[in-house]
């Protein structure tokens, strides 16, 4: 070995051992302090250059001031003007350092987790509403359900983890159990089978927003009642790290997002020999591939479920949504319009777009390259509403969702699918975005505070399913 390798690979052992001696230590927690608090200053004061620079170098290409800068705004338009900072505390993982200050927001509190690496960079920064743990609902019975682990996609940058939620033959009662429709004891085979699909952004198979998972919830309570489910981890949310690294989001469809999974999905189901008739449930965005793809007669779906389900572009929904928090939330009305009339400008540029125009992804709603808002063109559900309409749907919809709004999208919904006799409709009126129940006006701090799906809309899917299926 040569003598230079040698005292490189020696310097770099004495490196690793010296990070765990006691004054080392001392140090380094000094130095996480001091590092701390000028992260907290510089998101505080909106430095943003400052606090860029705090990140590992590789990062700052990722994490522009710009972003950054845009990051915040959004966090101040959901929870209100920042009021005070309390004091950090600290912990260490291996060699991961991380720091957790609370921000008091007007309307909750948030908490800001920083994690730094032995070099003193930052590599981590996000914000987490304080929040309840989930809790299983009351019309979930454990014993009636196994989970089995899939994986679906193909290659290591499309693969994506799942769990197929499958009724046991035989369920043992369950004493909390107090649904008002009966577990079935004995599950009829081949059995029915539900492929969910979330929203949008990097999401995992629980739909997991702070405290709450009503994807867990939905299958879960349809698993209790003899109804298998599949749900899993987005790609976005798989391989976020990779997708932001070498920016293939940019470039990423609504196909790349969801379709091969389900698709994939449907293969690994119907080839175990216990499934039946399969269907399809979207949530919010996720109910835009739902819709075309159960419409689809080469895969063969027995109907689909749309639960919050976008009459617009998301893009213009995020529009309406912005406006909203800043009137709850009492935001600076002057930000907010400018933020807004920014969006709106990127919004009416990807309505423009033509095929094979060539548009930087910055000039588009939130970053997303020209590829993904054409082919979304393609899957809006009024687009194919005779070919929906073909088999069964049924369309959910909270009354309180500020996201997906009864005047804006359930309304359209409803002109477009209202005149076809296989279409049906229901309105909870206290139910928000996510369906957990509510009063007055509907707010992303309202996530913090636990809750589950309201056990009607596990009820109605079920028994949907079951008039669908022969014998059901």
């Amino acid at each position: 070995m040569p003598l230079q390798t040698l005292q490189t690979l020696l310097y770099r052992i004495y490196t690793i051992l010296a990070i765990w001696h006691p004054t080392h230590q001392a140090t380094r927690h000094q130095t996480l302090q001091t590092k701390t608090t000028l992260a907290i200053t510089a998101l505080e004061t909106e430095n943003w250059p400052a606090l860029q620079q705090l990140f590992l170098p590789i990062l700052r290409l990722l994490l522009t001031e710009t972003l950054l800068r845009k990051s915040w705004s959004l966090v101040r338009t959901i929870y209100g003007p920042l009021e005070s900072i309390g004091p950090a505390t600290y912990a260490n993982y291996y060699l991961i350092q991380t720091a957790t200050a609370p921000l008091h927001f007007k309307h909750t509190t948030v908490s800001l987790v920083l994690q730094w690496i032995p070099t003193g960079h930052l590599i981590g920064l996000r914000a987490i509403l304080s929040a309840q743990t989930w809790t299983p609902p009351a019309y979930s019975n454990p014993q009636a359900f196994t989970a089995v682990n899939l994986t679906l996609g193909r290659g290591f940058a499309n693969k994506v983890s799942g769990i197929l939620t499958l009724p046991n033959p035989n369920p043992d009662p369950n004493p909390n159990l107090t649904p008002t429709y009966p577990p079935k004891a004995k599950p009829r085979a081949p059995t029915p089978c539900i492929i969910l699909l979330p929203g949008s952004g990097p999401t995992d198979r629980d739909s997991t927003i702070s405290a709450l998972k009503p994807f867990k919830d939905i299958a879960h309570g349809i698993a209790t009642a003899g109804v298998a489910v599949v749900r899993f981890d987005k790609i976005t949310y798989a391989h976020r790290l990779w997708l932001g690294v070498l920016r293939r989001g940019r470039t990423m469809t609504m196909t790349d997002e969801y379709v091969h999974h389900v698709l994939d999905a449907v293969r690994q189901v119907r080839g175990r020999g216990d499934i039946g008739e399969v269907f399809l449930l979207g949530h919010s965005l996720g109910a835009w591939p739902a819709g075309k793809i159960a419409a689809s007669e080469a895969v063969g779906f027995a109907g689909c479920v749309l639960m919050g389900c976008p009459a617009e572009m998301v893009y213009w929904c995020a529009v309406r949504q912005m406006r909203y928090l800043a009137g709850v939330n009492g935001e600076d009305q002057v930000r907010v319009e400018e933020e807004v009339r920014a969006l709106e400008r990127k919004a009416r540029r990807a309505d423009a777009l033509v095929v094979g125009e060539e548009v930087s992804a910055g000039e588009l709603p939130f970053g997303v390259g020209a590829r993904y808002w054409l082919e979304s063109r393609e899957f809006h559900p009024l687009g194919y509403a005779r070919e929906l309409a073909g088999k069964p749907v049924l369309v959910l919809q909270g009354g309180r969702d500020y996201q997906v709004t009864v005047e804006d999208d359930y309304r359209r919904l409803r002109e477009g699918l209202g005149g076809y006799a296989s279409v049906e409709f229901r309105v909870y009126e206290e139910l928000n975005h996510l369906f957990v129940a509510g009063e007055g006006l509907s707010t992303p701090a309202e996530y913090g505070k636990g809750g589950n799906v309201d056990g009607r809309v596990v009820e109605d899917i079920v028994a949907w399913v079951r008039r669908q299926t022969v014998g059901g």
